[in-house]
């Protein structure tokens, strides 16, 4: 007769505790939960540096928003009420520098269709420069940036609704088109133009806004 006390092992008793403790096979094992789609820090560090040389001022973003007094708590500081724009708009440059890393204003889409080298290569030199989806954002952003004649040679400005890539191959790009207008040696006629065609857009002065990209 075994006595209840004693404590040895045995295989048996080995082979029981093996069961007690493994995991039932209905559950599923726990796996690790990672971030998508977040830069790297030389990604991050490598847009600041693009968006210092893209301001006016050499900061690496724009002015914060205006501060009031909350009137419901006297002393505390809150963020001014500001005009929402009737789309929020995303602000892009793009280069031809190789060297300037890719960061997406949207996680992107797992069934993207499929892209061309050529677009690749054009991605790689885009850059987010920022999101605004107010008056009061867009003119900060707007009087932050150097304007268009200022930017270096083989480089751009984009202004899209968000969501939307500047690039053939967004979806909401596949049955649209562009006017191109070409303004030699006249930077100020450029810079005047582009500010009238951003504030057209944004404020949606333009009769087919609804279906601009």
């Amino acid at each position: 007769m075994e006595d209840p006390g004693d404590d040895q092992l045995t295989a048996e008793k080995l082979e029981t505790l093996d069961q007690l403790t493994q995991e039932p096979a209905s559950l599923p094992k726990k796996t690790k939960v990672g971030y998508k789609n977040i830069p790297s820090l030389d990604a991050i560090t490598a847009r600041l540096a693009k968006a210092r040389s893209l301001s006016i001022d050499g900061s690496s973003k724009p002015p914060e928003p205006e501060t009031i007094e909350d009137p419901k708590t006297p002393g505390l500081r809150v963020k001014a009420p500001e005009h929402p724009l009737e789309y929020p708009w995303t602000f892009f440059h793009d280069t031809k520098n190789p060297k300037v890393p890719f960061t997406p204003a949207v996680p992107a889409d797992s069934a993207a269709h499929f892209q061309a080298p050529e677009s690749d290569e054009y991605e790689a030199g885009l850059t987010v420069i920022g999101e605004f989806d107010t008056v009061e954002t867009f003119c900060r952003y707007f009087n932050w940036l150097k304007p268009p004649s200022k930017l270096e040679k083989n480089s751009n400005y984009h202004l899209f609704k968000s969501g939307i890539k500047p690039m053939w191959e967004d979806e909401a790009n596949a049955n649209g088109g562009k006017w191109v207008l070409t303004m030699k040696n006249n930077p100020q006629l450029l810079d005047r133009c582009w500010t009238w065609l951003a504030m057209a857009l944004v404020g949606e002065d333009l009769d087919e806004g609804d279906e601009i990209c």
